[in-house]
């Protein structure tokens, strides 16, 4: 069976009970995305004030500029969550998890002029330049910090970075990361001014045949327009996932015991 369980959460469980999993990344503290507390189950607003605390104390204690839940998969927020959100000032994220068999994919878009490679050591810089353009989007300390997540990924033995360039130039990037069962496709990137010209395609069907019998995932943003070419392409729709995350300023004047450990 599919579930989130099977995305790489970039990251070392430091502490699980009934309640939650705690995830922390020390090496890439400026990646929301790797330092967050997964759920178990869907909290009243003041079991929520509880594991924000526990989640406040241990990310100040790290230096971590965030906080960021996940909620237990196919459940949504309730309403005095949502207003609860709404006056702290959270922000919402809203991910869905796609799957498909390699034989399965189909595609009415192609482009043969793109050509599609596994980076190299002499590729590399070019990987990383292309998604430093798109890093600076958020911000340019954002992008220079990533650069070296970008090497250290290359190095590791259960990734692969794609590059695919046309008329000499880098226009979209993707990773796989490898498991036994599943090859979860990450970090999936067209640039804007080739988008709706077979690239996409013809990067997937560059890596799907790499993932032999194994089960390939992908996680997109809801609100996506990707999501719509991916159900066209033959993925099948498995499940969503909530987020809440903030920015955090003030170091709180609670401790708690669970926190503490840390």
């Amino acid at each position: 069976m599919i579930t989130f369980n099977q995305i790489d959460t970039h990251s070392f469980l430091v502490e699980e009970n009934e309640f939650y999993q705690l995830y922390h990344q020390a090496s890439a503290p400026y990646m929301y995305d790797y330092n967050f507390m997964q759920l178990k189950y869907q909290p009243t607003v003041e079991e929520f004030k509880l594991l924000e605390a526990i989640l406040l104390d241990f990310h100040h204690y790290h230096d971590l500029e965030h906080i960021k839940f996940y909620w237990p998969e196919d459940k949504g927020f309730t309403e005095e969550i949502i207003a609860y959100f709404s006056k702290e000032h959270y922000g919402i994220e809203i991910l869905e998890l796609y799957a498909i068999r390699p034989e399965n994919f189909s595609s009415s878009k192609e482009n043969h002029a793109v050509s599609v490679s596994f980076v190299t050591e002499e590729t590399l810089e070019d990987y990383q330049n292309f998604n430093k353009q798109i890093d600076q989007q958020t911000s340019q300390a954002f992008a220079e910090r990533k650069q070296q997540l970008y090497e250290d990924n290359f190095y590791d033995p259960s990734r692969r970075q794609v590059i695919a360039v046309l008329n000499d130039q880098v226009v979209g990037t993707l990773d796989l990361i490898l498991s036994d069962e599943t090859v979860e496709i990450d970090n999936f990137i067209v640039a804007d001014a080739v988008q709706k010209q077979g690239i996409g395609s013809e990067m997937q069907q560059f890596v799907l045949p790499f993932a032999d019998q194994r089960m390939v995932l992908l996680v997109t943003d809801a609100d996506s327009t990707a999501r719509e070419m991916y159900v066209k392409q033959g993925y099948e729709y498995i499940s969503y996932r909530l987020g809440a995350e903030k920015i955090i300023k003030e170091k709180p004047t609670f401790k708690t015991s669970s926190a503490e450990e840390h």
